[in-house]
This record gives structure tokens, C-alpha cells and sequence, in this order.
């Protein structure tokens, strides 16, 4: 499809003295990689493509001297292809993901500006990471690709005589016939439906229909969401991925002012705008036994081998010489048990064992808290677990089991956060399941999804990949767009940890 960044780059190629290297950035999927292709298909040579990305041996040649004649000369015997000034055309994509040829631009622009260099990245990569590293301003030309506007939809579609046609009358200041503006209305609802992105474009010019454009646009909700925990800390990535998932909510307001209580109760621009250090310092002493933990504290007590928080906070209480009465046994013991899952997760420890029985020496409530914790169900549960089992799903051979939950179902059995934080567990306790997935619709929409996995198999991988994180048999994630997606994304990182673990 035809861009009109095209004629842009097509300039950029014809200067002569002057001309710097091109950073062409956006969001992903936008298309940069394909116009930068088409461009060096068109009016060059040859091209010469580095993914950053995929080649790290690539990187390891920008670790030394960045001068540009070294550069060129590893290129050349890597590629075994002669890179010409003038004629060749140097892609760097992905390139945030290699800072040290962020930096080489500079050199290229300085010494060397005879050379072709067009590189490409993440929008939010590149924003993030020239924060910390030698962003070379001044000696590049910064240039943003957007998805398709109206006219380049047209264009792709096979309608673009519209586009000279509007241009034509609105010269003239004449109106469209009738019939012109009510084909051109139509094709316009369409494209707000399909939006610019390239792959929900060429999912409608492929298939004509507009039954699959929704998948195509979940997938790159979903690649943006986990795109926010690859370019940043555990920490921020939430506070992002809260806030991107407020959008929806922010621009269905009469008022377009954006409110930070639409992202979580109590929420101020402290906790979510640029002031964050200030508010994390507020943050004292915070004991975890996550060891994806960011650190946020002031002073941090984080023991990543132990199997519950319970645990480090009854080593300290005993350190400091506090006395263990019933009611802390009580709170204790139940941090404890529910965070192992009664002792059943695989970084159960002996110690564990040990701390739980000084705690019911201690006067802790042994059979009330079981009866109450595990023994026990409201009806509510009970009305959430049917549900979820008749929604059953068993994928690669019985290996992995998955149930889901709609926003509606949840709200008519009444369940609450205890209820169903419960049933994440049931799919991965059938005979023979490895991997068991629990979906739950959340009022806005999007997917909470729990994932428990037997040991060698590694949970949290699963759901790194999709934005998420947890232990190695329990982690978390929540997904975007519509239900089968979220399945078809979950099941594909599935079978590469099952592959993994065969």
C-alpha cells in the first residue's frame, strides 16, 4: 500500500551535502519496517537489513570504536555484501534495542554523511532509552510514521480518485454530488471501524469482510501491552498499563480532561504523572518474597527464596524479640497457608513447615483457619466454579486446561475478589494438566488471567511474554480485544514452555 511518508523519504534521499541519518519511528505494526524496504527496493541499489532485535552479533560491532569506517567494514564481511555510498541503502531496525548504534548515527552524520542509514524503532523504546544513553540530537532527521489517514485508506481500497476529487471541490468550494458524499460517508464509517493500522487493512483487502478485522486489532492491543513491561520497570509498567487501560473510559467522558481516578480509586497524578519518585519515597519499608520486586521502597527486606511474605516477617518479629501471640499466629499462619496454597506450591520449604508449626504452638487456630480457608465454600463460589467448569477447554493432548468467566457471569453469581481468586487453581488440579488457565472478564472488558503450572514448567515465562509476570508456578496477565484472542495468545505461549519442557 502507498504512503505518503514515501515521497518524504524519497527527499530525504535526494539531499545532497547536509543530509543526516533518518530516524523513523512510531508504534508497532505501524509499518515502518515495509516503507524503509520499499524504499530500498525502489530507488537503491541494494539494502542492507540489520534487526537489532534478532542479530546481537550485529550489536557486539557497535561495542567498540563507532567509527563509521570500521562499521561499514564488519558489515560488509558480515553480509558479504559491498555497501556503496550513495547507492546503498543501511536499514537499522529495532534499533532501541541496541543503544550503542542509537549513538553511531551521530558519528555517520559527522563523518561519513555520504552513507544511506534509515533506521526505525519503537516509538516507546526510543523514548525511553535516549533518557539514559547518548541520544544523538541535532544529527538526525527525527520523522514519525502514523497509521493510515483517510486518503491513504482510500488509496489502499482502490478508491483514491476520492481523494483528488475532495481536493479538486474543496479548492473550488463546490460540494460533492449527492451520490459521491454517500458513498464516501460509507467508505468513511469503514475506516473509523478498521483504523489505519496496515494489518487491519490488509485483513479487509484480503478477506473483504470485516468479521476478522477485531482479532487483527486485539493482537496489536495486546503486543502494545507487553511492549510496556519490555522497555521499563516492573513498577512503572503497571502505573502505564493502568492508565493505557483507562483510555477507552478517558475519551467516552463529556469531558476530555483526563482524570486520574478513572485509572484506580484514589489515584492522583503523585502516583501516576511525573512525580513518582517523590511519592515512592513516602514508601518506608516494603518486605516481599517476589523477586521481580522494582525496589520501590526506601529500605527493602526481599528474600525471593522464601515461600510466603508470612515467613521473612516471622523471622523478623522473632529478630527483634516480639512476643507471638495468638492473634498474630493467627494472621501469620494465614499468610502463610494461603500463599503456599496449603503448603502445595513447589517452593513449600521445610522451613516452611517449621515456622507453621512454632505458629500453632504459638496459638494459632489451626482447624478454624483450615475450615475457614480451605475447607469451606459460599454459594457464590460454588456458582463460580459451575460456571467455570462448564466452560472447561483442554488443548495439546489434555496437557493444558483452560476455563473462562464473562464480566456477566461473575456479576449474576455475586462472586467477589476471594471467590474468585479461589478457582484459579481448579483447572490446573484436573489429572494430567500441566498447564491450568483461568480468564476472567473484568468490568472494563479485558482479560485477567491466572496460570498455574506443575513443576518444570515455567509459569511466569508464559506470562512475561504477554505483558505479565509471578512465580514459576503461578503468574499472571491481563489481555486486551476479544475473548478467543486472548486464548489463541495464551495457548501459543503455552506451547512453546510444554515445547520447552518436553
Amino acid at each position: 500500500m502507498e504512503r505518503n511518508m514515501m515521497q518524504e523519504l524519497i527527499e530525504w534521499k535526494s539531499m545532497g551535502a547536509g543530509r543526516m541519518p533518518l530516524l523513523l519511528h512510531g508504534v508497532r505494526q505501524v509499518g515502518k519496517t515495509y516503507i524503509l524496504r520499499e524504499l530500498g527496493d525502489r530507488y537503491f541499489q541494494n539494502t542492507v537489513y540489520i534487526n537489532f532485535e534478532r542479530m546481537r552479533i550485529v550489536s557486539d560491532y557497535f561495542q567498540g570504536e563507532l567509527s563509521p569506517d570500521r562499521i561499514i567494514r564488519l558489515l560488509e564481511e558480515y553480509f558479504n555484501q559491498k555497501i556503496i555510498p550513495e547507492r546503498t541503502l543501511l536499514i537499522f531496525d529495532e534499533i532501541q534495542a541496541c543503544e550503542r548504534a542509537l549513538t553511531a548515527l551521530k558519528y555517520f552524520c559527522e563523518e561519513a554523511p555520504e552513507y544511506h542509514i534509515a533506521a526505525a524503532g519503537s516509538l516507546l523504546g526510543v523514548a525511553i532509552n535516549r533518557e539514559k544513553y547518548s541520544f544523538p540530537v541535532g544529527k538526525v532527521l527525527m520523522k514519525t510514521l502514523y497509521p493510515l489517514g483517510f486518503d491513504e485508506f482510500l488509496r489502499a481500497v482502490g478508491k483514491g480518485y476520492f481523494v483528488e476529487m475532495i481536493r479538486e471541490h474543496y479548492s473550488r468550494m463546490q460540494e460533492l454530488s449527492a451520490a459521491a458524499h454517500q458513498e464516501l460517508s460509507e467508505w468513511y464509517y469503514r475506516y473509523l471501524y478498521i483504523g489505519g493500522m496496515p494489518a487491519a487493512v490488509n485483513e479487509y483487502l484480503d478477506r473483504g469482510s470485516l468479521i476478522n478485522v477485531p482479532e487483527i486489532q486485539s493482537l496489536l492491543l495486546n503486543a502494545y501491552t507487553a511492549d510496556m513491561a519490555k522497555y521499563t520497570t516492573d513498577s512503572e509498567s503497571t502505573r502505564i498499563r493502568n492508565a493505557y487501560m483507562s483510555m477507552p473510559a478517558q475519551l467516552a467522558k463529556e469531558n476530555k480532561k483526563f482524570q486520574y481516578k478513572l485509572i484506580r480509586k484514589g489515584a492522583t497524578a503523585g502516583l501516576f504523572g511525573d512525580s513518582i519518585a517523590e511519592y515512592t519515597r513516602r514508601i518506608d519499608m516494603c518486605i516481599d518474597h517476589h523477586p521481580s520486586n522494582s525496589g520501590y521502597a526506601d529500605c527493602m527486606l526481599l528474600d525471593g527464596d522464601a515461600a510466603a511474605t508470612a515467613e521473612i516477617i516471622y523471622e523478623l518479629l522473632t529478630a527483634i524479640g516480639t512476643e507471638i501471640t495468638p492473634t498474630i499466629a493467627d494472621c501469620l499462619y494465614t499468610g502463610l497457608s494461603t500463599d503456599t496454597g496449603c503448603f502445595k506450591v513447589a517452593n513449600t520449604t521445610a522451613g516452611t513447615h517449621e515456622i507453621a508449626a512454632k505458629l500453632i504452638t504459638a496459638g494459632a487456630s489451626l482447624v478454624k483457619l483450615n475450615n475457614i480457608l480451605f475447607e469451606s465454600k459460599s454459594r457464590s463460589r460454588l456458582a463460580i466454579e459451575r460456571l467455570a467448569l462448564e466452560s472447561l477447554e483442554y488443548s495439546f493432548g489434555g496437557r493444558c486446561a483452560t476455563v473462562y468467566l464473562t464480566k456477566e457471569q461473575i456479576a449474576e453469581t455475586g462472586a467477589d475478589g476471594t471467590d474468585l481468586e479461589g478457582i484459579t487453581s481448579l483447572p490446573r488440579m484436573i489429572e494430567g494438566v500441566e498447564v491450568g488457565i483461568t480468564i476472567r472478564q473484568q468490568p472494563t472488558g479485558s482479560y485477567k488471567v491466572s496460570v498455574r503450572t506443575v513443576t518444570g514448567v515455567d509459569a511466569s515465562a508464559i506470562c512475561a511474554h504477554l505483558g505479565g509476570g509471578g512465580h514459576k508456578q503461578a503468574a499472571g496477565c491481563e489481555l486486551l480485544g476479544s475473548l478467543d484472542n486472548a486464548k489463541a495468545a495464551l495457548l501459543t505461549e503455552v506451547e512453546k514452555a510444554l515445547c520447552k519442557e518436553s
